[in-house]
């Protein structure tokens, strides 16, 4: 019987929740639903075909783990891809250095793949290697090529202000001191004392050097703040999937609404107070495991319906007890917290956007606007047009 070693192919990509390419046109990656392949480059075929023949295998890497392997079959006429993958467990580190160094629409791609993959077992390489090898009938060699995709090169430049050769040795240790000071207060959720912090240290910079455009600068320093700031917070034990988000809208904000130094010292401030807030809101250091688990499966899904009952079965408990270890851990029931979460969104959502009060009731799990107002003005003392109309009448 005949062997399809295509098939056979797909089968052991399948296995390992890879993606196989029977060609490398552009218009079949593009089709794929592994958002992956658009960090390839554009000219895939022209760049890997030449490296290639019947004794090797391409293996592409880039700087943040994404893999690919890319070989020919006996009687083909063109190569195949196994891949793209993520070859390393996705941190929020790591995401904001693909978001810095190569756009949000990289990171955005790498972060809707990580969601539902997990990177393959090392056993995937060598089972390709031995299926190639016994359709060859010789060994194949595995060949390292770094990966620079050239539609997305990194745009990073190094910033002189950074990096003068006379900014002198005091004036760098000073720098450092302040500025481990100033992550250590976003982690602890303090921020008063992370903007004083702030402060002192903008003061610093001003004073250094010269720089060509202030807005510039400014800029890429709050680029800059938005990572530390970042990862600070995962040392808090803040969800990912909050951080992220967060981090998200802060490099939109930075993007599009610094158009001189001024803003740039309010959008600091407003930074440093979004992600203390995110510390005092969501860090869940000092509660057991079992409630953990709980709050962030709550937040989660706070658009969806959500019980007692249902949190109980997520975390695989009886309602009585999560119920009771509940109030006791948080001071408040599971009821109630459910219902400050969602009140705590629908605030957020009413300062920061245009969005009507049925549609934010809605994106806060509430189906019914007369009991999410009754709700908001209960908790809040005013309606959410009430609150909206405050606050904006505030930051005029």
């Amino acid at each position: 019987m005949e062997v399809d070693l295509s098939s056979i192919l797909h089968a052991l990509c399948q296995s390992a929740d890879i993606s196989y390419f029977d060609g490398l046109d552009r218009e079949r990656l593009n089709s794929s639903k592994n958002s992956l392949t658009a960090l390839l480059p554009r000219d895939l075929e022209n760049f890997a075909e030449p490296q290639l023949n019947e004794n090797t295998i391409l293996v592409l890497e880039d700087e943040f783990g994404l893999k690919a392997a890319i070989f020919w079959l006996p009687n083909t006429a063109h190569a195949v891809m196994a891949g793209p993958w993520i070859d390393k467990e996705w941190t929020i580190d790591l995401t904001s250095r693909v978001h810095t160094l190569r756009g949000q629409e990289a990171a955005k791609h790498i972060q809707d793949y990580v969601v539902g993959h997990k990177p393959p077992a090392a056993l995937f390489m060598r089972a390709l290697q031995s299926i190639l090898q016994s359709c060859w009938g010789h060994a194949l060699m595995l060949k390292d090529v770094e990966l620079i995709p050239n539609s997305l090169k990194t745009t990073l430049v190094e910033d002189e202000f950074f990096n003068r050769s006379e900014v002198s040795k005091q004036y760098m240790e000073e720098k450092n001191r302040l500025e481990k000071e100033l992550l250590d207060q976003v982690r602890y959720g303090n921020a008063q004392e992370a903007w004083k912090l702030y402060e002192q240290q903008a003061e610093m910079d001003m004073k250094a050097v010269f720089s060509k455009g202030p807005a510039a600068l400014m800029r890429k320093n709050l680029h800059r703040y938005n990572v530390l700031f970042s990862s600070a917070v995962s040392n808090a034990n803040v969800h990912p999937a909050y951080i992220y988000k967060l981090y998200s809208y802060m490099y939109d904000t930075i993007e599009t609404g610094l158009s001189n130094p001024n803003l740039g010292h309010q959008m600091a401030q407003m930074m440093i107070r979004e992600y203390c807030g995110l510390v005092n809101s969501q860090s869940l250091k000092s509660y057991p495991p079992l409630i953990q688990n709980a709050i962030n499966f709550i937040n989660l899904n706070i658009d969806t319906p959500l019980s007692l009952n249902v949190v109980a079965a997520k975390c695989h408990v009886s309602p009585s007890y999560l119920s009771s270890l509940f109030k006791k851990s948080t001071g408040q029931t599971l009821t109630d917290y459910i219902a400050s979460r969602r009140i705590d969104m629908a605030k957020s959502m009413l300062e920061r956007t245009d969005r009507s009060v049925t549609e934010i009731a809605s994106k806060v799990g509430f189906t019914d606007i007369n009991y999410f107002t009754r709700i908001f003005k209960k908790q809040t003392g005013i309606t959410p047009t009430g609150w909206r109309d405050s606050k904006r009448t505030r930051s005029a």
